[in-house]
């Protein structure tokens, strides 16, 4: 019971400190995925979906991003349950293919129809890879 719950704590910190890193990543340069790639990652919108959420505007919430609600539950879940979120390894499976997917297919449906032309999917040119492309090509 006492190494169980020691693992818990380590994970909480883990936690904590990635979200923190995060956090502060997000603070000094925006998304680390856009500003390295210059395209929204699959979690466009999900911070300001959340401040959406606690102004009390639900709908606008979904607006920037739909899975707003269910990623960072599941990522709390994993790290609450050992990285499973069922017992049967094959339920685990299924759940981490059939989530997976959902986010992926999520991401692409809405690459197809708002990028680049609505926020938060937008395109930046002035990403570090579009930098060093044109540096290379000269």
């Amino acid at each position: 019971m006492r190494q169980e719950r020691r693992s818990f704590i380590i994970r909480a910190v883990l936690f904590v400190v990635a979200a923190g890193a995060l956090g502060a990543a997000y603070y000094l340069i925006g998304c680390p995925f856009r500003f390295f790639f210059g395209v929204p990652c699959p979690g466009c919108g999900m911070t300001r979906a959340w401040t959406a959420l606690f102004k009390g505007d639900i709908a606008g919430a979904f607006r920037w991003h739909p899975l707003f609600l269910v990623i960072p539950a599941f990522v709390l879940l994993l790290t609450v349950k050992k990285g499973r979120v069922f017992q049967n390894k094959r339920l685990n499976t299924a759940f981490s293919i059939t989530l997976w997917t959902l986010i992926l297919g999520v991401y692409v449906i809405r690459m197809l129809y708002l990028f680049p032309d609505t926020e938060p999917l937008f395109y930046d040119s002035g990403a570090v890879v579009n930098r060093i492309i044109s540096v290379i090509s000269g």
